[in-house]
């Protein structure tokens, strides 16, 4: 009776621990809310996967967003700039982000990743704000010139994102694998870059 009764608590134990591994992936599917291995993708188009980055572009964090979109979308209440906050909190403000501008926010790495989709909550700031009337990433359209000078604290991804260049960073560094060599990351401060 003794070994039975260990079994079966043993048995009742693993299923609860089982149930338990199951409830937050059901979770997760049940709110609709984008896997963090997607945002980690977008960081690593955005910022070379870099979630404290700020190389003074006007674009913080892991997913380059602008003090004007991070403020009218909350992320005030974690930090004073998105590279002071922490990941789980910018991807937070990029849930909100994606709800009021769909993937759109991201231009050129989610045409380079293929993500796209509408906006899920209608295109309204979650603030409940009007819209600025700028473009919905508070960035304006960019004419990329024809070369760039790289300095501290630029990764191909970051120029090729502000400059909006078609292709993304794959793109510019095949044009500019002669200047910068075997690794896209080996940027070196002073080389010139071919945008265009």
């Amino acid at each position: 009776m003794g070994i039975a009764r260990k079994c079966l608590i043993g048995t009742a134990l693993g299923t609860s621990a089982a149930l338990l591994g199951v409830l937050p992936q059901v979770a997760d599917a049940a709110s609709n809310r984008v896997p963090v291995s997607v945002w980690d993708r977008l960081a690593m188009c955005e910022s070379s996967g870099r979630w404290h980055i700020n190389t003074g572009n006007g674009y913080y964090g892991g997913l380059q967003i602008s003090l004007e979109t991070w403020r009218e979308t909350g992320g005030q209440r974690y930090a004073s700039r998105p590279d002071l906050a922490g990941k789980a909190q910018q991807i937070v403000i990029g849930e909100k982000i994606l709800a009021w501008q769909g993937w759109g926010a991201w231009p050129s790495c989610s045409r380079d990743l293929g993500l796209s989709g509408p906006p899920t909550g209608g295109g309204k700031p979650p603030t409940g704000k009007p819209p600025t009337g700028k473009p919905p990433t508070g960035r304006p359209p960019v004419t990329a010139p024809a070369t760039y000078t790289v300095q501290p604290g630029d990764t191909l991804a970051a120029i090729a994102h502000r400059y909006q260049l078609p292709g993304g960073w794959p793109a510019l560094y095949a044009r500019n694998r002669a200047v910068i060599g075997p690794s896209p990351d080996n940027l070196t401060i002073g080389t010139v870059l071919r945008l265009r």
